[in-house]
């Protein structure tokens, strides 16, 4: 099904403000269907476009109650449902985790 695939990829440090890993979403030609996707091959032709970029925003709201009392924690189920294993893996949470326990923390 011809179509896009964007993505990009981000530092282990990004993980819980942003996806550790490769990260790709696909939408077809006629933009009615597409999502995340976990991995891809083709049988055709690919043509491959990357960029470089250096520079992360991020705009938080301010005075949102709502945001402001949100309980803001990494949520490992969660990223190995949406992104896979290999994503979590990849974040650093599960050696961080053993880090905390071996601690004591």
């Amino acid at each position: 099904m011809p179509g896009t695939i964007v993505g990009f990829r981000g530092p282990g440090y990004i993980s819980g403000v942003n996806v550790a890993g490769d990260h790709f979403h696909y939408i077809n030609d006629d933009r009615k269907s597409g999502g995340h996707i976990l991995s891809f091959e083709s049988e055709g032709e690919v043509e491959v476009q990357a960029a470089m970029i250096s520079k992360f925003h991020m705009d938080l709201p301010i005075g949102d109650d709502e945001f402001n009392e949100a309980a803001l924690v990494k949520d490992e189920e969660g990223i190995v449902a949406v992104e896979g294993q290999q994503a979590f893996d990849r974040s650093g949470l599960r050696s961080t985790r053993q880090e905390c326990r071996d601690a004591k923390i």
